[in-house]
């Protein structure tokens, strides 16, 4: 996912199974904001390499399907806002890839 730096993410890698259901890998990134991310997902649409990406994808049925999950970082200090939490958030992406 060349494109999650390009509209603003950060790129944590992929990740696949070693227990466990064999079919199910993580693609993990950061974003600035949920707010942040849904616009620049709006603009990945119109984006050459991301939608060649998804025709790829949709043509060799390689994801069969597709989960977005936020979560946001466990912080000790109290001086952490709710409005700050959405600042770390990251977005997993859960495929479920074809055998």
């Amino acid at each position: 996912m060349p494109f999650v730096e390009k509209f603003g993410g950060k790129h944590h890698g992929y990740f696949l199974p070693s227990e466990g259901a064999n079919n199910v890998a993580l693609a993990k990134f950061s974003v600035p904001s949920l707010a942040l991310h849904e616009e620049h997902r709006a603009q990945s649409m119109h984006d050459l390499e991301s939608r060649v990406a998804f025709q790829y994808a949709a043509d060799t049925r390689c994801v069969v399907s597709y989960e977005r999950r936020f979560s946001g970082p466990v912080i000790e200090s109290s001086r952490l806002v709710a409005n700050d939490r959405s600042m770390q958030a990251h977005q997993c992406a859960v495929l479920d890839l074809a055998r």
